[in-house]
């Protein structure tokens, strides 16, 4: 779930709870919990769309959108050096 927030995040396009449950990796009500443990948690953020109020969108926390980043940073790193590119 975090990877789903996070790439959409990357990419500026928000995810929201209803195109979350059209992933089917869970039912609503696994969804619901899960989150609500990752919001208590401050793991991940949840707020209505500016765009539509009837949307909710999430996000990672600021402190998790940082490991984010350096997780994929030393993805990127490990795949260059595992390709023997050079950066």
């Amino acid at each position: 779930m975090l990877f789903l927030i996070g790439l959409h995040q990357e990419r500026g396009v928000p995810l929201t709870l209803k195109h979350m449950l059209s992933f089917d990796i869970g039912s609503a009500a696994t969804l619901e919990r899960r989150l609500a443990r990752m919001k208590r948690l401050g793991v991940v953020t949840q707020s209505r769309s500016e765009l539509d109020r009837r949307n909710v969108e999430l996000k990672l926390s600021p402190k998790t959108w940082r490991v984010f980043q350096r997780y994929g940073s030393l993805i990127a790193s490990s795949n260059h050096t595992y390709l023997g590119e050079s950066e």
